[in-house]
C-alpha cells in the first residue's frame, strides 16, 4: 500500500485511473480477505490445498474489483470468476517456469522453455474455450455511495468472520 501512497503523491490523478483502482482493489482484497480463507486451506491433500488457495485468491480479488467494474461498465462478467479459478494456478506455474528458464543452464532452460510454451498455450486454449459462454450481467448501476457502503459491509463481514470461526 505504500507504493499506492507514493504513486498518488507523485501523480494524484492516478486515483481516477481505472487500472490503478482495479490493481489496488485486487491487492487489498488479497492482503486483507485472502487470509480469512486460511482455515479452508488446511483441509485435504497438498493439491487440494493449492486449488483451494488459488480459488481463495481469486475470490478475494474479485470481491473488491467487481464493484469498480460494475461502476465503470454497468455490468460484470461471470466468465472472469470462472476463468480466474482455472487460469491463476497455470499463470503462477508459468511465471515460475519462466523465471527458472532465465537462470537455468541451457539444456534445462530449453526444457523449461517448452513448459512455458505449453502453459501459455494452455491458458490461451482455456480462455478461448470459456469465451463463447459469455455470461455477462449488465444494467447494474452502482453509485459512489453504494460502492462505499459495499466496501464497509464487506470489510465488516470479513472482520467478524474470523472471530466467529475462532469460537468453534
Amino acid at each position: 500500500l505504500a507504493c499506492a501512497f507514493f504513486t498518488l503523491i507523485i501523480a494524484p490523478n492516478n486515483i481516477y485511473n481505472l487500472s490503478f483502482q482495479l490493481s489496488y482493489a485486487a491487492y487489498i482484497g488479497i492482503i486483507l480477505i485472502f487470509p480469512i480463507f486460511a482455515p479452508a486451506q488446511k483441509e485435504g491433500n497438498r493439491y487440494a490445498k493449492k486449488i483451494i488457495a488459488s480459488i481463495s485468491v481469486s475470490v478475494a480479488a474479485q470481491l473488491l474489483t467487481t464493484p469498480i467494474t460494475i461502476y465503470y461498465f454497468n455490468g460484470t462478467s461471470i466468465n472472469s470468476f470462472i476463468l480466474n479459478i482455472l487460469v491463476i494456478p497455470l499463470t503462477s506455474l508459468l511465471l515460475y517456469c519462466d523465471f527458472f528458464t532465465l537462470i537455468a543452464p541451457s539444456p534445462i532452460s530449453q526444457l523449461l522453455g517448452k513448459c512455458v510454451e505449453i502453459l501459455g498455450n494452455s491458458i490461451i486454449y482455456i480462455t478461448k474455450l470459456i469465451e463463447p459462454i459469455n455470461i455477462y450481467i449488465d444494467n447494474i448501476f452502482m453509485s459512489e455511495v453504494s460502492i462505499i457502503i459495499y466496501y464497509i459491509l464487506t470489510f465488516a463481514i470479513f472482520a467478524i468472520i474470523p472471530k466467529y470461526i475462532n469460537k468453534f
